[in-house]
């Protein structure tokens, strides 16, 4: 990339110095005393004239070199000097110079152009301008177009340069998104300057580390399940030779633990989801959940989608997840209806209940892991609270998000988001 840089440097220098030999540059102009007054009284097609009622701030005798030029011209034209102020070119320095000529005596000249001011007889006074110098007119104009081919030799290594410089935080983006819809998805490979580099090897250890602590954490709640299960298959035999009515509390109570083993560890799963995903197409895999669970339930009910909405993610982590919506609208609403329709570029899945709805406050502690509202979800209508937060996290999992929310003639809504694949 430097020596790409190096480059073009190196062409942009060649044109400029092409474009100097095909277009010299003017010699500065130069007017002598002489030629000026000679201009003045008999014309001449490189000085302008005009009437003006004042004179120019600029017509100051002050300056040594205006002075000079007007106390000669003033001398030569018979006027006297308070009637002649010149303005010298401030391009120029305001300098004046002796011209040597071999058949002549040296004389006062001035570089640039200048403005000189004669008194009239009556009021105002007669303006004389020499035209733009080479310096103004054809030298700025070379500068300006020396500028703009450097300009367009340089700005399409500039755009490459550019795009090279923030290709790695493309890649980042990418990465990081791939990360979020797929934990266990295979360490980003980054290209570019040695610090992306080095971005790019402590993003994969991340990863390796969430990785190994999410898989860690879901074999401790496995080991601590699995070690659990021991002691309650004790207890349950033991309560076996208790007196009935206490032994039936107790086996309720057993069974309640066992239940809530298994709903943490389906948690813990669908919270470390890593499976192979594949291409689905979402409203087919709506369809055939909902032909399974119509068996046992006839509350309900699907909008079949009108086209197609192709998801990449695991087949039985979005059904578990699915399904916990659906029962969870039938437990505590007393019906579901499903639809699916497409919301940009994601897939959206709504869930209606006829239930009496959840207080707004209320509406994000549903995904909290155990938690119940103590008027509907309770141990005595079933659910552990864990159905919803599996559900959240299966679609996190997979880069979308579930919502519930409250439907304006009653009831809940939950939406279930998923990202689009082509």
């Amino acid at each position: 990339m430097l020596l790409l840089a190096l480059l073009s440097s190196a062409v942009a220098l060649l044109l400029n110095l092409l474009l100097q030999m095909l277009v010299p540059s003017q010699p500065i102009a130069t007017y002598t005393v002489s030629e000026i007054v000679e201009a003045v009284q008999h014309g001449a097609p490189w000085l302008g004239k005009r009437q003006v009622e004042t004179i120019s701030k600029d017509g100051d005798k002050a300056n040594p070199a205006a002075r000079a030029v007007a106390d000669r011209i003033a001398r030569r034209l018979h006027l006297p000097v308070s009637d002649v102020w010149v303005e010298v070119s401030r391009a120029q320095g305001r300098r004046t110079i002796l011209m040597h000529a071999s058949d002549s005596r040296p004389e006062l000249a001035v570089v640039g152009y200048f403005r000189l001011w004669i008194r009239n007889p009556g009021d105002g006074y007669t303006l004389y301008q020499s035209g733009p110098s080479g310096f103004l007119d054809d030298r700025l104009r070379r500068n300006l177009l020396l500028l703009a081919v450097t300009a367009l030799v340089m700005l399409p290594v500039a755009w490459i340069v550019g795009r090279w410089m923030t290709r790695p935080f493309e890649q980042f983006a990418l990465a990081a998104d791939r990360l979020g819809r797929n934990p266990g998805a295979a360490p980003p490979e980054i290209s570019g300057s040695s610090e992306a580099k080095r971005a790019s090897a402590a993003l994969s250890q991340m990863q390796q580390r969430i990785d190994s602590y999410v898989t860690d954490r879901t074999r401790m709640l496995a080991a601590i399940a699995h070690d659990l299960r021991t002691p309650l298959t004790r207890l349950a035999f033991r309560i076996e030779t208790l007196p009935q009515p206490l032994a039936d509390a107790m086996s309720r109570d057993v069974e309640e633990m066992q239940q809530m083993l298994k709903a943490t560890m389906r948690f813990a799963r669908a919270d470390a989801l890593a499976g192979d995903h594949e291409r689905l197409d979402l409203g087919e895999l709506v369809q055939e959940l909902v032909e399974d669970m119509s068996v046992t339930s006839s509350a309900i009910t699907y909008r079949p989608v009108s086209q197609q909405l192709f998801i990449a993610g695991d087949r039985l982590a979005l059904r578990r997840g699915l399904a916990n919506l659906i029962s969870n609208a039938v437990q505590y609403g007393g019906n579901a209806v499903i639809g699916a329709a497409r919301q940009g570029d994601s897939a959206l899945i709504t869930v209606d209940d006829d239930g009496p709805g959840v207080p707004p406050e209320a509406l994000e502690r549903l995904f909290e892991p155990f938690q119940r509202l103590e008027t509907s979800r309770n141990r005595h209508t079933g659910g552990i609270g864990l159905g919803l937060p599996i559900a959240r996290s299966t679609a996190r999992a997979h880069g979308g998000d579930v919502v519930m929310t409250n439907r304006t003639g009653g009831g809940l809504q939950a939406q279930m988001t998923l990202p689009l694949v082509a």
